[in-house]
């Protein structure tokens, strides 16, 4: 039998149908429980809370999915990760139907891509749209006129990163980069912008000459490629075997805390390390780049754009031997961030909780 939890006014039930977000989520509840609120979860088709992610969804608040379903109209509002009813099955679709439905996006929104994704009728049916930008909310009803209601809130992933990191500190010193590498086969029908070829050896030099540099690798949620069997896969695991390179088992904003400086041809995490005040360089292949937005483009143009293997060499030397230009750098970066994407006083969650009070 499950633990009684004590009542409050507003209790939201999460679905966390990809693991590779969960940090969005993390976010999210720690935000409406700081606001008075409570949140219940269901993970769907089986899967597992990565480790790190389980302390903050404890078992004790998961409900099967037999439960969450039978419950449902117990709740304030339900919160879906993804927008894609079409990956939904069975009674998980058209929840609107039965409650209100909340989306806060999972990522910042710094390439035209997303501007596409706010084309799905699936928004047509939300009670909540939660913006993370005042261009994001634009887009959201420039696409499509409903009547729905959108409301710029921040993303609340950002905010929390932002909060930990309010003050700029006394970074001086690069002793530990993390390395971000975007995914690089189709996956649901769009391939990754890939350059950890690039970037690959580079590192594996750079980190074997230097040994009091570490390095962290946080992958993207698409991205195997220590898997492979053969070709990159086995340099992957080359670079993996160096003493100072480690396989991150953390979530992104524990990531970012522990490391100094990042290098990756990802897209949202370059926002979300450099509101910490530290340097960012982007790896930029002339023929994959992403089709950054406007405000994704300000953002690259304040950090380092690195467009082949003798600039990755000469950044990782910088940045380790000489860091001051490039926390220089980072400082401005963390402006060009807050003006895309300004922090409000309120945070995300509680503009949720105030929604529905």
């Amino acid at each position: 039998m499950r633990p009684k939890i004590e009542a409050v006014e507003h209790t939201f039930l999460f679905v966390l149908e990809e693991m590779g977000i969960i940090d969005h989520a993390v976010a999210l509840k720690r935000q409406i429980e700081r606001s008075g609120g409570a949140v219940r979860h269901v993970v769907l088709n089986d899967q597992q809370l990565p480790t790190w992610a389980a302390h903050h969804f404890p078992s004790a608040h998961g409900l099967s999915e037999v439960e969450a379903l039978g419950q449902i109209s117990s709740f304030t509002a339900v919160w879906l990760s993804r927008p894609y009813e079409r990956a939904r099955a069975g009674q998980w679709k058209k929840l609107w139907e039965r409650i209100p439905v909340v989306y806060s996006g999972y990522g910042l929104s710094l390439s035209v891509w997303d501007r596409q994704i706010h084309e799905s009728g699936f928004f047509d049916f939300c009670s909540y749209i939660m913006a993370s930008s005042p261009s994001e909310k634009d887009s959201y009803e420039r696409i499509r006129k409903t009547t729905r209601a959108v409301e710029f809130t921040g993303d609340p992933l950002l905010f929390e990163i932002a909060r930990d990191h309010e003050d700029e500190g006394s970074k001086s010193k690069v002793r530990t980069i993390l390395w971000a590498p975007h995914w690089s086969k189709k996956v649901a029908g769009s391939r990754g912008f890939y350059n950890w070829r690039w970037t690959l050896g580079p590192l594996f030099v750079f980190l074997r000459k230097n040994p009091q540099v570490s390095l962290i690798v946080r992958g993207h949620p698409f991205l195997k490629f220590q898997d492979a069997s053969s070709g990159p896969g086995k340099k992957v695991r080359g670079l993996l075997s160096l003493p100072n390179v480690s396989l991150s088992k953390e979530s992104m904003a524990t990531d970012i805390g522990r490391s100094d400086a990042l290098i990756t041809d990802g897209v949202s995490i370059i926002a979300y390390f450099g509101v910490a005040w530290k340097p960012v360089a982007v790896v930029k292949h002339p023929r994959r780049a992403p089709p950054f937005s406007m405000e994704g483009m300000a953002i690259v143009e304040s950090m380092s754009a690195l467009e082949s293997r003798r600039q990755i060499r000469r950044w990782l030397s910088k940045v380790s031997s000489d860091p001051g230009p490039f926390f220089s750098k980072a400082r401005h970066s963390r402006k060009v961030i807050s003006l895309g994407f300004p922090m409000l006083v309120k945070s995300p969650g509680q503009h949720l909780m105030d929604r529905f009070s």
